[in-house]
């Protein structure tokens, strides 16, 4: 700032006549040498501040657990500031929906490879509802409205199909759910199995 002010103070005390080409030159290289300097240095402060931040907010995170803290109901699991419960009772999917909605929660909303590190292995041995649907709206939406961007290594091999001989009524499947291989799968929405719930 004192180089930038300094320069100000040259070229308010100057008159444009008295000022020499080569001076000017000189003094807009200061002045944007400067500006590189200052941009530089903000910049490196605002990650500085961001770093710290985070390093701060996984600190209170890990203090928080390691004293005991919990925010999440007996029998759930508190997993990267979020709660999610793995169900021992089997319900269709509009009952497990309403569950989790009478619990402050959704059904689950897989977005990061971390919770499907953490989902995969507990349902390796069931099949579980997940919050995905297409009843509405004929286009694949999480169960709190947003769309979901669909990425078929995510599903198993030729699904979703909307299958219709299942003999369950003239709809086809529109409800999505994890299956013990670790993939998505349609079924139909009338069917029971477990579920998890995400608050």
């Amino acid at each position: 700032m004192a180089a930038l002010n300094e320069i100000k103070n040259e070229l308010e005390g100057s008159t444009v006549q008295a000022i020499s080409h080569h001076g000017m030159m000189f003094a807009m290289i200061r002045l944007s040498s400067s500006v590189e300097s200052l941009s530089s240095k903000l910049k490196s402060t605002d990650q500085r501040v961001m770093d710290a931040l985070s390093e701060m907010k996984a600190m209170l995170e890990t203090m928080y657990v390691l004293t005991g803290g919990s925010t999440c109901e007996p029998g759930w699991t508190l997993f990267r500031s979020k709660c999610y419960l793995f169900s021992d009772d089997k319900l269709n999917w509009h009952e497990a929906r309403d569950y989790c909605r009478s619990q402050n929660a959704s059904l689950v909303k897989l977005e990061t490879k971390d919770e499907w590190a953490l989902i995969r292995p507990r349902a390796a041995s069931n099949s579980y509802w997940i919050g995905l649907t297409d009843e509405d709206t004929g286009q694949w939406r999480w169960a709190d409205g947003t769309p979901y961007v669909m990425n078929k290594d995510d599903w198993e091999v030729g699904q979703p199909d909307d299958w219709k001989n299942h003999g369950l009524g003239e709809e086809g499947e529109d409800c999505g759910h994890l299956k013990a291989a670790g993939k998505f799968n349609d079924a139909h929405c009338s069917n029971s199995m477990k579920y998890i719930c995400k608050a």
